[in-house]
């Protein structure tokens, strides 16, 4: 048994609001292991994940605001169809984080791919709109 132990100090933004996601950071993307490909268990694993039920259970069980579960629905779906896909760990987090670089992080702010996607829905889905 290891000496040192790994412990989880901060889920504060596991769980953001699925209309602010403008700060989400995956510290972890450009490490070896998010550039690879998911395991044919891993990919079964995701595939069997269930967004509905797992949203259902942690909204009661944490009490999450529904804008916080709507975001784990949405990843939940995206990660799934991303897996299906083929896509690495790396490759999903990009569609999800700006691009942004320590040099540049105020010039080249722009929404991330799932940031335009649920505002291009929002809009769609807008009440009063004719859709």
């Amino acid at each position: 048994e290891s000496e040192y132990q790994l412990i989880p100090i901060d889920h504060g933004y596991s769980f953001p609001d699925f209309r602010k996601l403008k700060d989400v950071c995956f510290e972890w993307i450009n490490w070896k292991a998010a550039q690879k490909p998911f395991s044919e268990s891993t990919r079964k694993y995701i595939a069997s994940l269930d967004a509905i039920e797992d949203a259902t259970t942690v909204k009661k069980e944490a009490q999450l605001s529904q804008p916080s579960v709507i975001t784990l629905i949405l990843s939940t779906y995206l990660l799934q169809y991303c897996s299906k896909c083929g896509l690495t760990l790396q490759e999903i987090a990009t569609l999800v984080q700006r691009y942004r670089t320590r040099y540049d992080a105020d010039k080249n702010d722009s929404p991330s791919c799932l940031e335009r996607l649920i505002a291009s829905s929002q809009e769609q889905f807008r009440p009063g709109r004719n859709n």
